[in-house]
């Protein structure tokens, strides 16, 4: 069998994917072998010449696109030119040529590709030889009519599409400078380019069409009266119509015609916005182009082919075409507005001219949404003549067409959120910045006629677009309401000044109408009562009522306590449901109503509290009639839509809360603190009862208004706008704006209220999330305070009281565990942070009140004996040996409580973290810890080992990270030291986990942070990251770090990240002192050098560990230091050239992040002061390098040295004048292998040739 006949074979062989995966595997490597071949490009263009087989012509182009980007440098002028003129025959042959070999246009798309990449590297040279290929594929016949001609024309710009794609397309395979030269010169000929594309598009479409919507676009100022512009639109419907139904007498043929004609003008279309990407968009014809993007937009609408379908059913009509196919079209003119108004490189004259198109175009596509514009009315109008004028419309075969409706509507669904997203985007930088530089004095005129645009105007069509077409697709709304926040965003930033807020600022009446449009609009599809319809259809995922606290209290459950510490997540986001719509769309709604309030806030405030004022009174009429409330149908609709609303007006205000501290007066705080006490008491009293209600949607909405109501609480005490005073001042101006103050006995009412809800709602509620939010409550009691914020008044901590009984649950085990792990952690840092605060630091309180003063250091005595006497207890009483031997599930549950207490001191002073030490050192909780720890198995205990080092991660967090702190634990070097002892003992016969390492990682960090306990340890952290951390990561082996390095990528990359990280960070914290010492070096690069092996496959591995060597070297010029430059700089620089060369390592490819990285470290290590070092570089790098890759090195390293030596030391330390040398080296290595397979015959038979008799078969220039 000939070459050809063995590839044809062996590709359709491998395609159809029969065969069994040992020999696909041997049809693959002989493929590959074939086109590694120096020669195979010949044969490639021997087989393109006799076979139309896809598979071959597809394989044959693949070879020759290989040989153009690896090898085109090595190939002799004579080739160079053969492969450019077959490339150029073959892609641009004539018709008689086509007929004769039909290949697909896809293949030949492939070959335009191809013969481009070759004209871009000599443009300038080709220019004239470029573009006159160009011109001849914009030459289009006098008809446009038949199959014959649409087809022709659509290879044509398949062509054109293929050729300006890989054209205007940036690669490695030129330079930066050279792609700007070819795009100067590209933008040369666009206007020629256009004015073809522009004429072919007017003559598919109709003259009459063109004539009639150019006339739209002719005044400048955007002037437009009702005639024309029905009459335009009129045209453009009977062109969609007959598009969708006129048939003839073969409806295949109408059918082939009109989805030739779509793809026509789709691929225009694509052309089209590939040169508004590039081009200066300077010298158009916008009139000419602005018409056309506006006919292809309305004829791909949604909304215009749902009227027309709806329209047609009277007359049973169904689509002879995909809608789809229109609807793209639609598409592809966004995407071209789209290209244009993201540019940020066009100048603002140029961009002022194009903008009034632009605006006019998506003006009038948003005008037809509205339901009152008479679209329907025209499409049927439309339909009718075309069936009266004797039009065969393609009708229905079926008499009863539901399914075929069925499918079109749900077709018309998925096509709207994608067109409408587009739509979204577009309109995004619109409505901001060009929407106020580009109008002209007449543009803002609110009255006149419907058609004329104008800014306001244009703001009222996008905000009806937004309420009414997008709000259904929840998607597209949640983005076009972020497209409101920019928008007021640029408002703020635009009006306002240095000397005036946003609130002070003179923005324009209508800017101001719009945004209080926008307001009224936005809260009426966040309230039920207003939108219940599609709010309902959101709310799919509302929790269930009555969620029982019967988690799991095994030991494994109290992974909660700890698991969450090394992302730093605070406890109470531990509660957060499940994202479902409705929370999006609520999050999104408010958050944007937020940002409206920034412009008026009494007003935004005031109509949110008048609603939740009246649905405030329906709930408490609700919660004192309970038992004796008949619901029936239309009232329990009815309660639920008002608690629903009273729910949204609470998490409203709370989104809110910001912008209380804005409001002129505190009389709306004082009522809403008032309405918000007297409703959580309701609340809670409701939720006694909630079964009396019998039905579970009213459960549900009671759950939520109350724990609505705590949320809006807890806003109000972090806040910082209650303040307490002995005495309120008489003086209004000492009193900040928006805040209230109250006084001692106030306060101390306000909290026993408060407290005595969450006691109730956390001791009896069997609902998590009621509990859940009490405790957070509480919590926010405590912490959002500043003495003398709102503690809890002293009487609370006597026996009886409801805060006396939560610190009794927290001393008692039983009682603790009988809460969900989530109120134990809340509880546990609440009360652990009550009880360390010293509530009488208030400065100056002692001169001002001294009677105070005594009676909150008798309070802090207290609780600090309440600590020492009865917290401190449960940790000495579970966390000793002997519990540990007995009672494994009870020590386990004391550290994590001990745990979560240390937690508490994130937010406290230096006073209260003291106290804490001084509890734990005194009762001896600490040493015992320590010991209990080295009785630990690592193997068989791995959730116990993890939570010690949970605790020691908290107890590095709290005191270790500090000098000031360092002397407060004088143990903590120590203990530190014999954890790495027992760790090294653990892992000879245990693997550690990921979760160990994880926290291991974070320990250390945070000691590394501690430079005077850090010092001493350094050397046995360093040792154990690299001999015993690394080797965990995958289970290998010190001997075979490559292997261990590459498995341990592959299975947790993010992981291996973190380790490489710590080793840096270790090495860089003491490299005095480590680099210093051959053997600490050593186990430090052993490992980074394993990075670079070869076997990574990670290139996030490889780019992190040269940034960090990098840095190192930033910070200590470690690249100088003698013992890397005599011992290691060798090995690392023959690994970089190793991975540079290396052609089928997927880490490193070629213009790849990761290839940069490794020349600008592999230039930089052998830069000094003087220059790059040449001699180092030849002798330590490239001349062992060439021995493992090449024969016949001496040639190469000779060749280059020489080179080398012709650039001054100076020049070479310019890193792009290295990289194209050293390019020249990497192309050579990778053409050139040390074994070379040539095909012999029979494919797939070959036999192997030496260098140097692969190499004698042609000439090779390697510094070419």
């Amino acid at each position: 069998m000939t070459a050809f006949a063995n590839i044809q074979s062996a590709l359709a062989e491998f395609f159809a994917q029969t065969s069994s995966q040992e020999r696909l595997a041997q049809l693959q490597q002989s493929l590959i072998s074939f086109e590694q071949q120096p020669s195979s490009w010949m044969s490639a263009i021997e087989f393109l010449s006799i076979s139309s087989d896809q598979y071959v012509c597809m394989f044959s182009l693949g070879i020759i696109e290989s040989t153009i980007k690896q090898r085109w440098n090595h190939l002799t002028s004579s080739e160079k030119q053969q492969i450019f003129r077959f490339l150029e025959r073959y892609a641009f042959s004539d018709q008689d040529w086509r007929s004769n070999i039909p290949i697909i246009y896809g293949v030949r798309c492939k070959a335009v590709k191809i013969w481009t990449s070759i004209c871009k590297r000599s443009l300038p040279e080709l220019h004239d030889q470029f573009f006159s290929r160009i011109t001849t594929l914009l030459s289009f016949p006098d008809s446009l009519t038949t199959e014959s001609d649409l087809q022709s024309n659509l290879i044509s710009f398949s062509l054109l599409k293929a050729a300006c794609e890989e054209l205007i397309c940036q690669d490695s395979e030129i330079s930066r400078a050279k792609y700007l030269e070819n795009v100067s010169i590209f933008n040369c000929s666009v206007p020629q380019i256009l004015s073809a594309l522009f004429e072919v598009t007017e003559r598919l479409l109709g003259q009459e069409l063109i004539d009639s919507v150019n006339s739209l676009f002719i005044q400048f100022n955007g002037s437009t009266v009702e005639s024309p512009f029905m009459n335009s639109l009129r045209l453009i419907l009977y062109f969609d119509a007959n598009l969708l139904f006129s048939s003839s007498n073969s409806k295949s043929e109408k059918k082939g015609l009109s989805n030739l004609l779509l793809q026509n003008f789709a691929n225009i279309l694509e052309c089209l916005t590939l040169i508004l990407s590039v081009s200066t968009i300077g010298d158009m014809n916008n009139c000419r182009m602005y018409s056309l993007l506006y006919i292809f937009l309305m004829l791909g609408s949604p909304h215009t082919l749902s009227t027309l379908l709806s329209s047609s059913r009277s007359r049973n009509l169904s689509p002879c075409i995909p809608i789809e196919s229109l609807a793209e079209i639609g598409m592809h003119s966004i995407s071209c507005l789209t290209e244009v108004v993201e540019r940020k490189d066009i100048q603002r004259s140029v961009m002022i001219h194009h903008l009034p198109f632009i605006f006019r175009c998506l003006y009038w596509s948003m005008l037809i949404l509205d339901p009152q514009f008479p679209l329907y009315d025209l499409s049927t109008s439309i339909v009718g003549l075309m069936a009266e004028s004797g039009v065969a419309l393609s009708t229905s075969q079926s008499a009863n067409n539901l399914s075929g409706l069925a499918s079109v509507s749900q077709t018309l669904e998925s096509i709207s959120e994608e067109y409408y997203q587009k739509m979204v985007d577009v309109l995004r930088p619109l409505v901001t910045v060009f929407l106020l530089f580009t109008r002209p004095a007449n543009m803002d005129e609110q009255h006149g006629s419907l058609y004329s645009f104008s800014s306001t105007k244009f703001l009222q069509r996008v905000h009806f677009f937004t309420f009414n077409t997008c709000r259904p697709i929840i998607t597209v709304y949640l983005s076009i309401l972020d497209l409101w926040n920019a928008y007021l965003d640029f408002i703020k930033s635009y009006y306002a000044n240095n000397n005036s807020s946003v609130r002070n600022a003179q923005i324009p009446p209508q800017n101001q109408q719009i945004i209080s449009d926008l307001c009224a609009s936005l809260l009426n599809t966040i309230y039920f009562s207003e939108s219940a319809e599609y709010l309902d259809l959101l709310d799919s995922e509302y929790a269930s009522g009555y969620t029982n606290c019967d988690d799991d209290h095994s030991t494994n459950s109290y992974l909660a306590f700890f698991d969450d510490l090394l992302q730093h997540v605070d406890c109470s986001d531990m509660m957060a449901e499940k994202e479902s719509e409705y929370r999006g769309f609520m999050q999104s709604s408010l958050t944007l109503l937020s940002n409206i309030a920034h412009f008026n806030p009494t007003v935004v405030m005031h109509s949110v509290a008048a609603k939740f004022q009246e649905e405030m009174k329906i709930f408490t009429e609700l919660c004192s009639t309970l038992e004796r409330t008949k619901l029936e149908e239309h009232t329990t609709r009815k309660l639920h839509y008002s608690l629903r609303d009273l729910a949204t007006c609470l998490n409203s205000l709370a989104y809110l809360s910001d912008h209380f501290a804005s409001l002129s007066d505190s009389a709306m705080l004082k009522w809403l603190l008032q309405a918000l006490v007297f409703n959580l008491n309701a609340g809670v009293t409701c939720c006694d009862r909630l079964k009396s209600l019998q039905i579970e949607t009213l459960q549900q909405d009671v759950i939520q208004v109350v724990v609505g109501n705590i949320s809006l609480l807890r806003c109000l005490l972090s806040g910082g706008l209650l303040m307490v005073s002995d005495a309120v001042t008489q003086n209004v101006t000492d009193i900040p704006q928006g805040h209230i103050v109250l006084s001692i006995d106030d306060k101390d009412a306000f909290t026993t209220s408060l407290l005595q809800c969450s006691h109730h709602l956390i001791l009896t509620s069997p609902v998590s999330s009621l509990q859940t939010n009490a405790a957070l409550l509480f919590q926010s009691i405590v912490i959002s305070s500043a003495p003398p914020g709102f503690f809890p008044p002293a009487n609370q901590l006597s026996e009886g009281s409801v805060l006396a009984d939560l610190i009794t649950c927290c001393c008692e085990p039983i009682r603790l565990k009988s809460f969900s792990i989530h109120l134990q952690r809340i509880l546990m840092r609440t009360v652990t942070a009550y009880l360390l605060i010293d509530e009488s630091a208030t400065i100056n309180l002692a001169k001002v009140n001294p009677q105070r003063t005594e009676e909150l250091q008798a309070l802090t005595a207290k609780k600090t004996g309440v600590l020492v006497n009865r917290l401190m207890p449960i940790f000495t009483q579970t966390l000793n040996v002997d519990i540990l031997n007995s009672n494994r599930d009870a020590y386990f549950a004391g550290l994590c409580w001990l745990t979560e207490a240390l937690a508490s001191l994130i937010p406290l002073g230096t006073k209260s973290r003291r106290l804490m030490y001084d509890a734990l050192t005194e009762c001896g909780v600490l040493n015992a810890i320590w010991k209990c720890f080295e009785a630990t198995s690592l193997s068989s205990e791995v959730y116990l080992f993890i939570a010690h080092l949970s605790f020691f991660v908290q107890f590095a967090d709290i005191y270790g990270n500090q000098r000031a702190t360092a002397s407060m634990i004088p143990g903590f070097v120590t203990n530190v030291m014999q954890l790495l002892q027992v760790l090294d003992r653990n892992t000879a016969t245990a693997r550690l986990v990921s979760p160990v390492i994880s926290h291991l990682l974070h320990l250390l960090d945070r000691l590394g942070q501690n430079r005077v306990a850090f010092h001493s340890l350094a050397p046995d952290v360093l040792r154990f990251i690299s001999n015993c951390l690394v080797v965990n990561l995958a289970g290998g082996s010190i001997s075979d770090l490559p292997t261990t390095v590459s498995n341990a990528s592959k299975s947790d990359p993010d992981l291996c990240l973190r380790v490489f990280k710590t080793l840096f960070n270790t090495f860089s914290y003491e490299y005095t002192q480590l680099a210093s010492n051959e053997e600490h070096l050593a186990a430090f690069l052993r490992p980074v050098l394993s990075v670079f092996s070869g076997k990574v496959f990670d290139p996030r591995l490889l780019i992190s560990c040269i940034e960090f060597l990098t840095d190192l070297n930033t910070r200590h010029r470690f690249f100088t230091l003698p013992i890397f430059m005599t011992q290691w700089r060798s090995q690392f620089a023959q690994q970089w050239l190793e991975l540079l060369s290396d052609r089928v390592n997927v880490a490193v490819q070629r213009g790849s992040d990761a290839e940069s990285a490794i020349i600008g470290i592999l230039h930089g290590v052998y830069c000094t002061p003087d220059g790059f070092n040449s001699k180092e570089f030849v002798a330590s790098a490239l001349e062992p390098f060439l021995a493992r890759v090449l024969e016949k090195k001496e040639q190469f390293a000779a060749q280059l040295m020489t080179v080398l030596m012709e650039k001054s030391p100076k020049e070479l330390a310019v890193l792009d004048e290295f990289t194209s040398l050293l390019s020249v080296l990497l192309v050579s290595v990778r053409q050139n292998p040390r074994v070379s397979v040539a095909v012999n015959g029979k494919f797939g038979q070959c036999e192997f040739l030496d260098y140097e008799q692969s190499i004698s078969k042609r000439p090779v220039n390697v510094l070419l």
